[in-house]
């Protein structure tokens, strides 16, 4: 999927960087729990403050496409590497990607520095990141679908929605030092929503 900040380099006249290297340089200091000023961040790519603005719009929207650039290949690895079929490959996906993104430290960093910015990223239903994320799961269940594996009450997309929501609810909330709970909650839930059945 590709980026959806507003310009491409290609557009702009600015060759010294191109989009996906500013995502790349907003990328290595959020990693290394660097606090992210887009002015700090023009300086360093060697552009200048108004072309860093009409590249990415906001903050937000820069921190929304750091955060994709690492959850979009965490959750292609859970789907490759997680076993079994239907209810069984999706709980066992969506367990790993929660007991990961609960063990990264940048993250828990970033929300314990900047509560405010990252539950108006991290907690929306309707920004960029929040679709893109709805997006991938819902790709993944049609998948599991298609191939006669699991059967679901609602479109795939909606689904997902609410898959995502309630995951994202624990990884976000009282769980932030407990992994262990917030993923064995997650699995019972995903099994009663996926199957009708609690047991895990």
């Amino acid at each position: 999927m590709p980026p959806a900040l507003a310009l491409s380099a290609t557009t702009i006249n600015a060759p010294r960087l191109s989009m996906d290297e500013l995502i790349r340089l907003a990328r290595r200091r959020w990693l290394k729990s660097q606090r992210i000023h887009l002015a700090e961040l023009a300086a360093e790519a060697g552009i200048s403050r108004a072309t860093l603005f009409r590249w990415v719009g906001s903050k937000d929207l820069l921190l929304q496409e750091v955060l994709w650039s690492l959850y979009e290949p965490l959750f292609e690895r859970a789907v490759q590497s997680a076993g079994g079929r239907g209810a069984d490959h999706i709980i066992d996906v969506h367990a790993q990607v929660i007991s990961t993104v609960l063990d990264a430290e940048p993250l828990q960093r970033f929300i314990r520095q900047d509560p405010a910015s990252a539950m108006r990223i991290l907690a929306s239903d309707s920004n960029l990141l929040s679709q893109r994320i709805i997006d991938m799961a819902a790709e993944h269940l049609a998948h599991q679908v298609a191939q006669g594996a699991l059967t679901l009450p609602l479109s795939t997309k909606r689904f997902a929605a609410v898959l995502t929501r309630i995951n994202r609810s624990l990884m976000y909330s009282d769980y932030l030092e407990d992994v262990e709970q917030a993923v064995s909650e997650a699995r019972i839930i995903m099994r009663l929503l996926l199957t009708n059945n609690a047991s895990v």
